[in-house]
Formats: C-alpha cells, sequence, structure tokens
C-alpha cells in the first residue's frame, strides 16, 4: 500500500508522529506488499474484534471505518492492525449487505523503535505490488470461519533475513 509507506518514510525520516492513511477498499485490500504478513493471524484477531465498539460512517450503502491509536510503531504494528481493522470492515459490511467503502486509520503518535532502522530502509527500497482482493463466503453473515475469508492475488516481498 503506497500511501503506508509514504508515511512510514515520513516517521522515519522526519520524525513526524501524528499521521492518518485514508484507503479507499476500491482500490484492493490494504495487505502491505513490500514485508509478508501473516494472513490467518490476520483473520484470527479481526473475528476476535467483531464484538468490540467501533466507529463506522453509513451512507448510502456503504460503510466507511475510521480507526483511532494513541501510540502505535508504525513499522512492526500498524501493518497488522491495518489488515485486521480492514477485514473488519469487510465483514461487517457483508453481513449488513453494504459496500465496504473507505478505511480511515489515524495514530496520534506514531514512532518507530531504533532496532528496526535497517528493517525499515529495505522495506523503502522495495517496489510497491498489486493490493490483493478479498473473499468472503457469500453463503455466510455471521460465525465466519477462516475457511469462510480467502486472500485472492497476495504477493509479499520475502520475508526479511
Amino acid at each position: 500500500m503506497e500511501q503506508y509507506l509514504n508515511k512510514l518514510k515520513t516517521v522515519f525520516e522526519t520524525g513526524e508522529q501524528n499521521i492518518q492513511i485514508h484507503h479507499n477498499m476500491n482500490d484492493g485490500f490494504p495487505l502491505i506488499t513490500t514485508k509478508e504478513i501473516d494472513w490467518d493471524l490476520v483473520i484470527l484477531r479481526a473475528l476476535e474484534e467483531l464484538n468490540n465498539p467501533l466507529t463506522i460512517i453509513m451512507a448510502n450503502g456503504e460503510i466507511t471505518l475510521q480507526i483511532n491509536k494513541q501510540h502505535e510503531d508504525i513499522f512492526l504494528d500498524s501493518p497488522i492492525s491495518l489488515a485486521v481493522n480492514s477485514l473488519l470492515l469487510c465483514l461487517i459490511a457483508h453481513k449488513m449487505k453494504m459496500k465496504p467503502k473507505e478505511i480511515i486509520y489515524n495514530i496520534e503518535s506514531a514512532f518507530i523503535h531504533p532496532m528496526y532502522n535497517g528493517y525499515v530502509d529495505e522495506q523503502l527500497s522495495r517496489y510497491f505490488r498489486a493490493l490483493p482482493e478479498i473473499w468472503i463466503n457469500p453463503e455466510k453473515d455471521e460465525q465466519f470461519e477462516i475457511s469462510d475469508i480467502r486472500l485472492l492475488g497476495y504477493i509479499s516481498h520475502r520475508p526479511f533475513d
């Protein structure tokens, strides 16, 4: 996701802390392709989060999800958290027979732990790949299981050394 990489670069190079990422879900599922993400972990965390309170905006048959984080490592935590919350948006929209429109992801105090600086440099040097698509079993609208959710076309770069 190009916008995430731009924000990562900004935090890395300038130390800016207050960031916002807007992602239009029509552009694909926002799973970072410049490093490998454990998709099963994303699904499990999203299924656990379904019962927690969320800030959702519904209009014209579409849903937007807004996430506000106070303090987060943009390199280590944000890619997983963004994927988990985007999957939540897709599951909620699926259940409500609506279209997922946008995820708005705010971090009040973004940071990068210095021990990851080499990995950040490597990630920023990698080219951006196409975003994957998400498939949710059309016959289910609750009690989702891992087999009801698939990621299509996800090709990430190799894990970091």
